[in-house]
Parts: structure tokens; C-alpha cells; sequence
């Protein structure tokens, strides 16, 4: 079973009658062992090298995860150093060659950082904000440190944290439920999961999609025909904030799709082609969407367990009609048209075959995450919505 399966069999009884009528024995492609070697970018890697950023070294995902007071800051060294044994990603470098830059698999300790123990007692909002910031500071993708922790103790609520920085390339957002899971399990001594299939194997995958794909190149072509860049979005940017009330929030997640059988992707997406048409006098807008990237182009790949950045970048084009109904479906329809989420677009344009810049203005919908609010008692484990530092100096 896989998790486009339960979307086509909603029900246990559709699922069971999918099954037994899909089942076919598929073998899936890892890589065991502790990974090495060379090989090539995912298109979002190529895309970040392509950018030529003032401060490379700086563009960094960080979170904070809580857990129990008694481990001990030896046995997060031990843990940590089984992790990137494990996650073979935790220990990728970048060289560039005559070709460009190609990613490594690594087996020596410098890809992470020493790690610190902090009593957060001892320091201000202020003072916290300043180290978990400065500590991921000095990352280097060709030599190392890409990642760091910091160990952080002296809460009320009973629970320490440990504080993880990670540079971009080697970690996406997905990979954060994966590493916490992960480190639960290694501290409670118990077996990692089998490997599932390795970031090199799907790097692999993507170039062939490109070779086999081709003929997406006149979808894309014709999706960005008449793109034209907005010239204020050059003006110095501001940063606005919109938040919804837990009840606003639910209503959106699990009630508002039932009338026109969206997806949340639907209704955002309608609402900001309205706001942009709206802003900019124009019926039709193209934006860049990002998605999670991590589609299945492969039966024999298996993503689930595998860190790494899988991040797609795509051209759509929003039409807005005095009608929202008629937006809503319009946009619907439009994001079902996309070949495969998207993934064939940046694979084209690395291998290229395509050409252009993607739209200036984007979106990302990062899904649902598990944080717990003030209010909310904490729990061991849980990706806590709390400080973690500067991420990036990279200006993207």
C-alpha cells in the first residue's frame, strides 16, 4: 500500500477490493550499508548552485525537539553519530569539478559539528536567539560542518530539548518527522528501521524521468508562454503575517473542502490567485509552486524513511473570475492537469530542456505540523514551535 492508495480507496472495504485486485509483488531498490561515493544533483540542488548566493554557506533549516531530561549529553553523541550512519545524507559533502558540483557520501566525523550543552535558565530570549543562531553559522557544504546540535536543559516543564541545524541541501522538511522518529528509537535502543530506498537512487530516477519524459517540455512551454516578471517585487520586500483562530483553522483543514471536494492546496491557491489579481489588475497570474517532490515516478523507490532535499519547483498559472466558485473549480481542475505534481519540470531544465526563469511570486504549503502550543502540555518527541535561530543569510 502506498499513500496515493488510500486517496483512490478511501474506505477499509475500497482498500481491501483495491488490493486484491492491484496486487502485484514489487520488489524495492535500496542501497544497505553505510553509503560512499560520488554522484550527481537533484534539480533543487542544481537550482541553489545555479543562484550564486552572496552566502551560500548560510541557507539552513533548523528545529527544536523536546526530550526527556534524564539522557545525557554522551549518549546524544553516541545517538547523533548512529543517525548519520544510518541517514546517509547527514554525511554528504559538495566538491565542485570541471562539470560542476557533485555530492559525496562521506564516512569521516567532520560533515556535523560538536555538539554544546546549554542551561537555558542562564540566558535570555535574547542570548538564545543570539548562539542557536551563531552556531549554525559557520556551515560549509564543500568542507564541513553541514549540520549541528545543541543540547539545552533548564525548562519548567520537565523536559529538556535538543536543538538541530541542518543546511538546506542536505534535509527538507519531511526529513524532520523522519530524523525525530529516529532519534526516539535510537534512544530507546531500539532498531532503526530497514533502509529505504537512498537519495543517490532517486537523483538516478529523476535524470531518467527527464530522458523518458520529453515530450512534457510543450506542457511547460506553453504553461509559462507570456510570463512577465513584476517589476515591484524588486522594491525592498515586506513582511506580513495573517493568522487563524484554532476553530478558523479546523473549519479550513476538514470542513470547507466538502462543497466543491477540494484539496487545502485548492482553496489557498484560489484566494491567492483573487489577492493577486486583485493587487495587480490582472485576471491571470503565474506564480511558482513547491511541493514536497517526493512523488511516485518509481514503484520500486521507497521514499519514506529517506532524508534528504526532495523539494519541486514549478510554473502554474492562476486565473481569477469575478465568480469564486468558478476560481475555485477553475484552479482545481488546473493543479489536477500537472503532470506527476510537477516533477518533470526541473528535471527537463537541468538536463536542457527547457529553458527560462520560474515566476518571481511563490508558494509552498508546508502541510501539518504537530506543534505544541502554550497551552498544550508537552510531550517527549514532539517538533516544539519554539526558537531556533537565524536560518539563512543566503538572500532567497
Amino acid at each position: 500500500i502506498q499513500g496515493q492508495s488510500i486517496f483512490e480507496a478511501p474506505t477499509i472495504y475500497k482498500l481491501a477490493n483495491l488490493i486484491n485486485h492491484s496486487y502485484k509483488k514489487i520488489e524495492i531498490l535500496t542501497e544497505n550499508g553505510v553509503l560512499q561515493g560520488e554522484f550527481n544533483l537533484l534539480p533543487i540542488q542544481q537550482w541553489f548552485f545555479n543562484k550564486k548566493v552572496t552566502k551560500p554557506n548560510y541557507f539552513n533549516q533548523a528545529f527544536t525537539i523536546s526530550i526527556p531530561e534524564h539522557l545525557k549529553l554522551d549518549d546524544i553523541r553516541y545517538v547523533l553519530d548512529e543517525l548519520a550512519q544510518h541517514h546517509d545524507m547527514l554525511r554528504c559533502g559538495f566538491k565542485q569539478g570541471t562539470q560542476g558540483y557533485q555530492q559525496n557520501y562521506d564516512n569521516s566525523s567532520k560533515r556535523m559539528d560538536a555538539i554544546a550543552s546549554l542551561d537555558r535558565r542562564e540566558l535570555t530570549e535574547l542570548d538564545l536567539y543570539s548562539y542557536l543562531s551563531d552556531v549554525q553559522s559557520n556551515f560549509n557544504f564543500e568542507k564541513g560542518p553541514l549540520w549541528c546540535a545543541t543540547h539545552l536543559t533548564g525548562y519548567a516543564d520537565g523536559f529538556n530539548r535538543l536543538h538541530l541545524a541542518f543546511h538546506h541541501l542536505i534535509i527538507d522538511t519531511v526529513s524532520w518527522r523522519i530524523i525525530t522518529e529516529s532519534l526516539q528509537q535510537l534512544f530507546n535502543q531500539e532498531k532503526l528501521a530497514y533502509k529505504t530506498s537512498s537519495y543517490r537512487q532517486w537523483v538516478a530516477t529523476v535524470a531518467n524521468y527527464a530522458k523518458q519524459n520529453s515530450s512534457e517540455c510543450l506542457y511547460w512551454q506553453k504553461v509559462i508562454s507570456g510570463y512577465k516578471a513584476i517589476d515591484c517585487l524588486n522594491e525592498k520586500p515586506d513582511v506580513s503575517t495573517v493568522s487563524l483562530s484554532l476553530i478558523q483553522t479546523d473549519f479550513l483543514l476538514h470542513q470547507s473542502n466538502q462543497g466543491y471536494n477540494t484539496e487545502i492546496n485548492d482553496l489557498l491557491l484560489s484566494a491567492l490567485s483573487i489577492a493577486l489579481s486583485k493587487t495587480f489588475n490582472t485576471p491571470q497570474n503565474h506564480i511558482t509552486m513547491e511541493g514536497h517532490g517526493r512523488e511516485i515516478i518509481d514503484e520500486q523507490l521507497d521514499l519514506s524513511q529517506t532524508v534528504g532535499w526532495f523539494t519541486t519547483t514549478y510554473p502554474v498559472v492562476l486565473k481569477a473570475y469575478t465568480n469564486t466558485e468558478k476560481t475555485i473549480i477553475a484552479t482545481k481542475e488546473m493543479l489536477r492537469k500537472v503532470p506527476n505534481k510537477g516533477i518533470g519540470y526541473g528535471a527537463l531544465k537541468q538536463y536542457g530542456k527547457l529553458n527560462g526563469s520560474l515566476p518571481t511570486i511563490s508558494f509552498n504549503y508546508l502541510g501539518q505540523f504537530d506543534n505544541t502550543s502554550q497551552q498544550d502540555k508537552i510531550k517527549a518527541w514532539q517538533i516544539l514551535d519554539e526558537e531556533s535561530g537565524y536560518q539563512n543569510s543566503s538572500n532567497i
